[in-house]
């Protein structure tokens, strides 16, 4: 094989583990809350409540 495809393989091999590297990092973050001036606030475990008694769904 001569320096070009090796330079195409070594590309992607270098994107492939990017990508798994970045979706990784992305992932183990969790769902960690910040206040407004940068310092972490506890997580909690918050509930979503539905406003309105109404049946009314999105389209």
């Amino acid at each position: 094989m001569s320096w070009g495809y090796w330079g195409i393989v070594g590309a992607l091999v270098i994107l492939v583990s990017l990508t798994l590297a970045c979706v990784t990092l992305s992932a183990s973050r969790g769902t960690r809350q910040f206040s407004p001036d940068g310092e972490r606030v506890e997580e909690t475990d918050t509930t979503v409540e539905h406003a309105g008694g109404g049946h009314r769904q999105a389209a």
